[in-house]
C-alpha cells in the first residue's frame, strides 16, 4: 500500500548524503508517528519513528509500513465482517511531527438465518398449542420453554440447542398425567315451558346449560335459531345464556331450536297480534255547516303511526269510511247530520295478520 507523504527519511540519509556536499543542506530531527485504526475507529497499534528531515528535499512515495496487528469490526444483525487491507493513509506535519493514519476497509459477509418450529401435539397427533417460530442466525444458541397444559406432561420441558445450516422443525409431544374425563355437556333447560310476545315486541328466551351430574356449565357456546336467524352466545358463570327476539316476526307459532355440543332442544314460541290504540274524542259542530270533518288516529303500542288502514266510522244510521295517511290519521266527512242533538258514534278497526281489531265510542254533538 503507498502514501503520497510518507518520508523516506532513511533513504535521503543513505542516497542524498553521497550526492551533496554539507554545505547544500541543514538537518533537524524529525518524528514520524504511523497509527493504525481499528474497525471501530480505535487505535490498533502505533509507531514512532526518529530520523533526520533534509530541507529542500523533494518526498516521494514510499512502502507504507506494516503492522503485525491485524484490525477487526464488529458483526451486526446482518453481516460479518473480514479485513480487507489498509487504505493510502491521510497524514499531518507540523514543524518536528508528521502523523501518518492508516485506515482498514473490511469485506461484508452475508449471515445466514434459519427458522426454528416448536410444534406441541398430543399422542394422537392432535394440536395441543399454538407453534413456536422464531428466525436465528447459524450457530445462535436457543432456549424455549414447552407451555403447560393441565393434565399433561411434555416429552421436553425445554428444547435447547444451536441453530444449524438449514431450518429446524422440532416436535413435543404431550403425555395424559392424572386424565379427568371431561364434563359433557347433558341437557338443555329453557326457562319456560313456552314463550309468548305480540307482534313488535321482543321476548327473551333463557338458556341453563347442565353436565351429566346436573351442575351448570360456564363458558359454552350456545346455538339458537329461530326463523331461519342464528344466534351464538356462552353461557355465563351460572351457566345460562339469553336470546332475544326480532321484534318484527310476524304473527305466528315458531320452534326455537337451541345446540350445544351436540345436544339439542327447542321450545315453542307464539307471536300474538298487536291490539293497536285507536285515538278519537268527543268533537262539536254547528248545525248549519254541510259538511262536518271529524278525525281519529291509529297507532301501534309504541306510539308509532300505522298508515294505509281503513277506519269505519258510525253515527245516526249511517257509514263513514276514511284510510289513516302517513300520521296514522283518518278524516271523516260527515254529511246531512243537521239536526241539533248528542249521538253516539262509533269507530272501528278491522284488524290485519298483524294488529287485532279494535272499537272505540265517542260523542258527537250538533248544536
Amino acid at each position: 500500500m503507498k502514501t503520497k507523504r510518507f518520508l523516506a527519511i532513511l533513504l535521503c540519509v543513505l542516497m542524498l548524503g553521497n550526492l551533496l556536499p554539507a554545505s547544500a543542506y541543514a538537518e533537524e530531527e524529525q518524528v514520524c508517528i504511523v497509527i493504525w485504526l481499528n474497525g471501530d475507529g480505535t487505535i490498533l497499534a502505533s509507531k514512532k519513528y526518529l530520523l533526520s528531515y533534509v530541507i529542500g528535499f523533494v518526498k516521494g512515495n514510499e512502502e507504507v509500513p506494516s503492522t503485525a496487528k491485524i484490525p477487526t469490526k464488529a458483526a451486526d444483525d446482518n453481516y460479518t465482517y473480514d479485513f480487507a487491507g489498509w487504505d493510502e493513509g491521510s497524514w499531518y506535519e507540523d514543524e518536528t511531527t508528521t502523523t501518518y493514519t492508516f485506515t482498514p476497509s473490511f469485506n461484508s459477509v452475508p449471515i445466514k438465518k434459519h427458522t426454528l418450529m416448536i410444534s406441541y401435539v398430543y399422542e394422537d397427533g392432535k394440536v395441543a398449542s399454538k407453534s413456536y417460530t422464531e428466525e436465528l442466525k447459524e450457530g445462535a444458541s436457543y432456549e424455549v420453554v414447552s407451555p403447560t397444559i393441565e393434565n399433561y406432561k411434555p416429552d421436553r420441558a425445554t428444547v435447547s440447542g444451536r441453530m444449524g445450516t438449514s431450518d429446524l422443525n422440532e416436535k413435543v409431544t404431550y403425555k395424559a398425567t392424572n386424565v379427568v374425563a371431561p364434563k359433557k355437556v347433558a341437557k338443555i333447560e329453557f326457562s319456560k315451558a313456552s314463550y309468548k310476545t305480540t307482534y313488535k315486541t321482543s321476548t327473551s328466551i333463557k338458556v341453563v346449560i347442565k353436565d351429566q351430574n346436573g351442575q351448570v356449565m360456564k363458558g359454552k357456546e350456545v346455538v339458537c335459531k329461530i326463523n331461519n336467524k342464528t344466534q351464538k352466545k356462552n353461557t355465563n358463570s351460572h351457566g345460562s345464556v339469553q336470546f332475544g327476539t326480532n321484534a318484527a316476526l310476524i304473527p305466528a307459532t315458531y320452534t326455537v331450536k337451541v345446540e350445544c355440543d351436540g345436544v339439542y332442544a327447542s321450545v315453542k314460541l307464539t307471536v300474538e297480534k298487536e291490539t293497536p290504540k285507536l285515538v278519537a274524542k268527543k268533537k262539536t259542530f254547528k248545525s248549519s255547516k254541510k259538511v262536518k270533518k271529524y278525525t281519529a288516529i291509529l297507532k301501534d303500542s309504541k306510539g308509532k303511526a300505522i298508515k294505509g288502514s281503513k277506519l269505519i266510522l258510525r253515527v245516526n244510521n249511517k257509514k263513514y269510511m276514511a284510510k289513516t295517511d302517513k300520521k296514522g290519521k283518518a278524516t271523516f266527512k260527515i254529511k246531512k247530520l243537521t239536526k241539533k242533538g248528542t249521538y253516539t258514534a262509533s269507530i272501528k278497526y278491522d284488524g290485519n295478520n298483524y294488529y287485532n281489531e279494535v272499537t272505540k265510542k265517542v260523542k258527537i254533538i250538533v248544536k
